[in-house]
């Protein structure tokens, strides 16, 4: 499900960055050349519709005559993924798949005579979709050439639809979502990249021009958000048009309506104006939060960075998942988890998303940045200065959350169902580097789009981009940088800028050359691995009784990546000495001299440096010890550098058991996990004489590429028995087709294979012990064959003390997900298995189908279901409870058939045993905000045809279940 999900996330990249760029003439004027637009639009809620009319004037910047000017609006939703099955094509949309995407109806000259265009093939332009961008680029034909320095007034005539979603998965840039209307990006005509003597296709990059004024007219009962630098409103009747203007250049301005939206807004202290539109919904408290901290974030960027918009616009944007965010000129799109299902205690976290939204504005928005080769220009350097922000307000290890206790509190009652190690800012980004680059998937931050790795090109655009930035500062100093930022932002603000550009404005403001560092860091894959070699500390006796200490530090280095280091000495007080290294070419030595005693030496303490390996960087207060309740321990826990080992109680809640015990765990990040533990079964069954005690182990060592070798086992004392596993699990990452340029892998087959064990003492006992051969192999083609096969194998062996069974047991579940229609699909699970010499409790059962009730067992199974999957309610958005969500409701019919046998030499009758079971199933999906988790719980009905009862049950592994945690919003 999670692999689905980053598909998803993938797909999403592309909206989020596909702009084209406009040179900048070079001269006195740095804006000289640019195009300038008037818009007026008239937007028709009832039918989804914006329809609009744009002058363009046009200046001929090139050095020959211009017969045609190329424009492009971004329509890469208009059009069904045919790569993909037409089940995942619905993912997002409410009543499935809806187009989205702005239509070219008419362009005019001045004079209102039709000027001919036409579209562009998209392998003219840079490579990214396969599909519905053949509408996207086209070319105006003049009626005469223009002259180099000429200018000319053209007219266009369009109109965006807009589609139905219930989440933002949809590709379409353009969204209605409950009466909320969104414009983002590229939803009215832009000019393509032009150089001094050409078009060009090959960047991506927002195309800097006027837009001297915009119209929105609409019903007046909505609410809108238009960015701009000033804007104004009028009532004339039934409609409302919104004017706003502006005296610099834009890249692509968005829009937002509704009528449910309420404004709040306020005023920096350097004037800067921050508007916040929001649902009615939304808690005041975090209203007031989200301005609190808009005013600061802005305020402390304007006077780092200087200024760069007199006016923001914050925006609720309920169809996006949890706490994500996105930025447009001008403009902060935020997701309900800011503001109506928020939580108190991610509130630094929601102070961190704006910031880094809001750092867009200088980064990627305000500087335009190539973003087919160069994103991690946009998004690294947003997320250096939103991290620089936020380390400076919430300082010191732990503090990704609030303060004791209100932050604290769920860590420790939910520390063990947590994904995240570790609450520190920093490691995050080295928690997603650290695997990235052990699996080989490491590439030059420069890369274009179809040389990608897709499924982790976010790791390299982000926590790469922004560690290679703060090894930069490091090595250039965070004054130098400020500086250079502040000039880069200020010289290039409305223009586009390269990373070479940045480049030049450090080397100057530091005196310094890039050029080793670019290499191997922006255009390479070089990285370095610190560790300590061996620490030699000695007293040097002074005249006078008086002596120092002589520390000598041994500092090996793997890799060639240039970086600066600093070293630290703690000494036997707790006072810490720190040794700044400006470069580090190989394996040295470094002396200090002190008053104390070294107790143990840190390699980088600040985590500045992006490391392959943390592990080895100190040798002295190498664990982290949790004991359950001490939440300041578990927040500051730094899992990379650190061995983890946790004291905690174990809580067992089954139908049929339920127990409280004591569980000792131990961590080593990316290496291997373990726990020991016992539980006491109080209620078995609802027979409390039946109680006693389960001790248990589980031990698994992290291989290369995903691989693991996992070892667990239980002793029940009440039973007598023991029961072991061994398993080796290796998924194989292959390229998969999505319908994108570039780079997909995902784990299509998954290998396992191991020993299982099963041993009692009980004299009362049926079961023999047991040691059994398992092997298995997972075919995994969801993402786009919507298809999945499990087989697994399993055969007793025959050895001293294990020679009671010899059996062969194979077993298949094969699901194929389909589409019947809008708002209805299916999925055919057909389930298969067959054994030789199966004792009892091996032998299968037919009650394993939905609905059926009846004892019978045998050698072979067999089961054909076919589920239909309809939506019931989708998109919603109810809080049950402070951070519990009710989001939708999905529901399923099914017809399932099938029986056990008897393994007969003279044959079976397999159509007259057959056993028919129909029911009803329904999935309402709960989010837990606590944990940023969808909770899809299946209950259904199942009866037999045949007369055989029926029965409810509660499931999380139906059809039904993945059907309603993807579509569910």
């Amino acid at each position: 499900m999670k692999r689905i999900l980053v598909l998803l996330a993938v797909l999403l990249v592309f909206p989020a960055i596909m702009v084209f760029p406009q040179a900048a003439i070079a001269g006195e004027d740095l804006y000289e050349g640019y195009s300038r637009y008037e818009l007026e639009v008239q937007a028709d809620p009832a039918n989804r519709v914006l329809t609009g009319r744009q002058r363009v004037q046009f200046v001929n910047t090139f050095s020959r005559p211009l017969e045609e000017i190329c424009f492009f609006t971004y329509n890469a939703g208009k059009e069904p993924n045919p790569y993909l099955p037409g089940i995942m094509n619905d993912v997002g949309y409410a009543r499935g798949f809806e187009p989205g995407y702005t239509k070219i109806k008419s362009v005019t000259d001045e004079h209102g005579h039709e000027l001919a265009f036409s579209y562009a093939p998209h392998t003219e332009f840079v490579k990214m979709l396969k599909y519905s961008m053949d509408e996207t680029a086209f070319r105006v034909q003049l009626e005469t050439p223009l002259a180099p320095r000429e200018e000319t007034v053209i007219f266009i005539d369009f109109e965006v639809v807009f589609p139905e979603v219930v989440s933002g998965s949809s590709m379409a840039e353009k969204w209605y979502y409950q009466d909320i209307f969104i414009l983002r990006l590229g939803w009215y005509p832009l000019e393509v990249a032009r150089t001094a003597d050409d078009w060009i296709y090959d960047k991506l990059i927002f195309t800097p021009h006027f837009l001297d004024r915009l119209e929105l007219t609409l019903p007046k009962e909505y609410t809108a958000a238009v960015a701009g630098e000033k804007c104004s409103e009028r009532v004339d009747g039934d409609l409302k048009t919104v004017t706003v203007t502006n005296t610099n250049p834009v890249g692509s301005t968005a829009v937002a309506f509704s009528s449910r939206y309420q404004k709040n807004s306020t005023v920096t202290g350097d004037g800067t104006e921050i508007n916040l539109y929001h649902l009615p919904e939304a808690r005041p408290d975090q209203v007031a939060f989200l301005l609190a901290a808009a005013v600061e974030i802005v305020e402390t960027y304007n006077r780092l960075y200087g200024m760069n918009y007199p006016r923001i616009n914050i925006i609720n944007t309920p169809f996006m998942s949890s706490t994500s965010a996105m930025a447009a000129d001008g403009t902060v799109l935020m997701a309900d988890g800011f503001f109506s299902t928020a939580l108190v205690t991610h509130r630094r976290r929601h102070y961190y998303s704006l910031a880094h939204e809001l750092a867009h504005l200088w980064s990627g928005m305000g500087t335009s940045t190539d973003m087919h080769k160069e994103n991690f220009l946009s998004e690294g350097l947003a997320e250096f200065i939103s991290f620089n922000l936020v380390e400076e307000k919430f300082p010191g290890p732990g503090n990704y959350y609030e303060p004791i206790p209100s932050g604290p509190l769920y860590l420790v009652l939910l520390e063990p169902l947590l994904s995240n190690p570790s609450y520190t800012f920093r490691d995050l980004r080295h928690r997603r580097y650290i695997p990235y680059h052990q699996e080989g998937w490491d590439q030059p931050l420069v890369t274009g789009f179809d040389d990608s790795y897709l499924h982790v090109s976010s790791i390299r655009e982000y926590d790469k981009a922004y560690m290679v930035f703060k090894m930069l500062e490091t090595y250039v100093g965070r004054e130098v940088m400020a500086e250079a930022l502040r000039e880069f932002f200020t010289s290039y603000r409305r223009r586009v800028a390269t990373i070479e550009d940045l480049r030049a404005v450090i080397e100057e403001k530091s005196g310094k050359s890039l050029q080793r560092f670019f290499t191997g860091w922006v255009y390479g894959t070089e990285y370095v691995d610190y560790y300590i070699k061996r620490v030699k500390s000695a007293k040097v006796e002074q005249a006078g009784g008086s002596g120092e200490y002589l520390t000598e530090v041994q500092i090996g280095k793997k890799g060639r990546g240039l970086t600066a280091l600093e070293v630290e000495f703690v000494l036997e007080s707790g006072e810490r000495v720190r040794e700044f290294l400006p470069e580090v070419d190989g394996d040295m030595t470094l002396t200090v001299t002190t008053t104390e005693k070294v107790r143990g030496v840190v390699l980088d303490p600040g985590y500045n440096v992006l490391e392959t390996d943390r592990s080895n960087n100190k040798n002295c207060n190498r664990v982290d010890f949790y004991l359950f309740g001490n939440a300041r321990k578990l927040l500051e826990r730094r899992p990379y550098e650190n061995y983890f080992l946790g004291l905690r109680p174990s809580l067992l809640l089954g139908e049929e058991e339920t127990g409280l015990g004591l569980t000792l765990a131990g961590e080593k990040a990316f290496r291997h996990e373990w726990c020991l533990g016992a539980i006491y079964l109080f209620n078995t069954g609802g027979n409390t004489s039946s109680s006693g005690t389960r001790f248990f182990g589980k031990f698994n060592l992290f291989t290369t590429q995903g691989g693991s070798l996992s070892l667990g086992s239980t002793y029940d004392r009440r039973n007598l028995s023991l029961k072991s596993r061994l398993v080796f699990s290796h998924p194989v990452d292959k390229e998969v087709e999505i319908g994108t340029y570039g780079h997909y892998y995902y784990p299509v087959y998954t290998l396992w294979a191991g020993l299982s064990q099963e041993k009692s003492w009980d004299p009362a006992a049926d079961r023999k012990p047991l040691m059994a051969v398992v092997t298995g192999l997972t075919y995994d083609r969801l993402p786009d064959k919507a298809f999945i096969s499990d087989l697994s194998l399993e055969a007793a062996i025959k050895m001293p003390g294990y020679d009671n069974y010899q059996y062969l047991k194979a077993d298949n579940t094969t699901v194929k997900f389909f589409k019947v229609a809008s708002g209805l699909y299916g999925a055919a699970t057909l389930k298969a298995g067959a054994g030789s010499d199966l004792p009892g409790f091996k032998k299968y059962k037919a009650a394993e189908m939905r609905g059926y009730t009846g004892e019978e067992e045998g050698d072979l199974f067999a089961s054909l279901a076919l589920d239909m999957m309809f939506p019931i309610a989708f998109g919603k958005k109810a809080e049950v409870i402070r951070g519990v969500v009710f989001r939708g409701l999905a529901g399923a019919i099914f017809l399932e058939a099938g029986d056990t046998w008897e393994n007969k030499s003279r044959g079976q009758n397999f159509s007259g045993d057959l056993k028919v079971n129909a029911g009803v199933e329904i999935s309402p999906v709960i989010t837990l905000s606590l944990l940023n988790t969808d909770v899809p719980i299946t209950m259904g009905y199942a009866h037999n045809i045949n007369g055989e009862g029926g029965e409810f049950y509660l499931r999380l592994d139906t059809p039904l279940t993945i059907f309603a945690s993807l579509f569910a919003h």
